[in-house]
């Protein structure tokens, strides 16, 4: 699963967006609710990087 969050000034999540499901349904569903939860996020410094796009691996490696 490869996700998309926008995080603004005040550490609020502006966006999150799937780019790549995890193909299931209510596992992306959980996920994109746990990602809202965590907002307000602190404060990210001046000219910090504010669009991330990480990657989600479920299962044993």
């Amino acid at each position: 699963m490869i996700l998309s969050i926008t995080v603004a000034d005040t550490g609020a999540i502006d966006a999150v967006s799937i780019i790549q499901s995890s193909g299931k349904p209510e596992v992306d569903a959980g996920i994109m609710d746990l990602i809202r939860r965590q907002a307000p996020l602190p404060p990210p410094p001046p000219g910090a990087q504010r669009t991330y796009t990480p990657a989600i691996s479920f299962g044993a490696s």
